[in-house]
């Protein structure tokens, strides 16, 4: 363990943080700290069994404490949620600056951040400054404002997440029901299958930074392809032979987030970004496929209504 190379991730009980924590635990040669809010929740203890794996308490909105996270780490990897700070909107900017200082400060030599592109930019200004999109982009250009050596995660529609928010559901007739507020059926958007893909990736920058410089400010895709919501219901379909009908609601009951969508519907979530990412697969990542996805974690959930 003492040669293990130290790597706290943030949100780790959250789809992305899990994701890397789990797939770092099963690779070996990883001291990971899972920072959680909550360290006494099931999703924490279930981190807590992996090996490896010590869990931390801190809160980013705390930053005294999580030093002891991030002191005498390597690597951290950030990301931060705007749904749990709704109530400010610009608190989700104010955590992510804070623990770019945080890791100048104890000199932690690789910040990972999961962020988001402006939508201000790719718009011309268009769309309103929405915190769902922005304040990711304000730390972004903060840690190069402060020159904090890091590199910039993408990461797109989380396929993941049809099972996360049990979006599919089973009527009495048999068929399924996939649904998905405001989004179009025929809207492109960049996918991820987060628990499969962002591991890797996360790892591929950790093991390359010091040997290729030029991964540092280097922005990195974790993001497999271009996909609507329309070729994820015909590959359900297709794999379990059921009918897949749309329901769409009006609303999230979010304003930021229906707005968002608007956003999403018109120019999509990295559609100006060839994928798969060439310079992500140049570090070796390899992703995986909707069909992987529809085979290995629809099939079964579907299989459990």
């Amino acid at each position: 363990m003492g040669t293990d190379r130290i790597v706290t991730v943030l949100g780790a009980t959250g789809v992305q943080g899990g994701a890397v924590v789990r797939h770092l635990s099963r690779q070996g040669g990883y001291s990971l700290r899972a920072v959680t809010r909550n360290p006494d929740g099931l999703s924490a203890k279930k981190l807590a069994e992996l090996p490896h794996v010590t869990l931390f308490q801190g809160d980013m909105s705390t930053p005294a404490t999580l030093k002891g996270a991030f002191t005498g780490a390597e690597a951290v990897f950030v990301i931060t949620n705007f749904y749990d700070l709704v109530d400010n909107s610009l608190e989700e900017a104010r955590q992510g600056c804070a623990m770019a200082d945080l890791a100048q400060e104890v000199g932690v030599e690789l910040f990972i951040w999961s962020a988001i592109p402006s939508a201000l930019v790719r718009t011309g200004a268009k769309y309103a400054s929405n915190p769902l999109v922005e304040n990711k982009s304000v730390v972004t250009r903060y840690l190069a404002y402060k020159k904090v050596p890091h590199v910039v995660v993408y990461v797109g529609w989380y396929y993941d997440n049809f099972v996360n928010w049990k979006a599919i559901t089973k009527v009495d007739d048999g068929s399924l029901v996939l649904e998905q507020a405001l989004l179009d059926r025929d809207a492109p958007q960049g996918f991820s299958w987060v628990e499969k893909d962002l591991g890797p990736t996360v790892e591929a920058i950790v093991s390359q930074y010091r040997q290729r410089p030029e991964v540092l400010n280097h922005p990195v895709y974790s993001v497999a392809r271009h996909d609507t919501i329309g070729n994820v219901i015909e590959e359900i379909e297709k794999q379990t032979g059921l009918e897949v009908r749309l329901k769409t609601p009006k609303t999230t009951g979010i304003k930021d987030l229906d707005e968002l969508y608007g956003y999403e519907n018109e120019y999509g979530v990295l559609t100006d970004v060839s994928l798969p990412d060439e310079w992500t697969t140049s570090l070796g990542v390899k992703f995986h496929t909707l069909e992987e996805f529809v085979k290995e974690i629809i099939l079964p959930y579907v299989a459990s209504l």
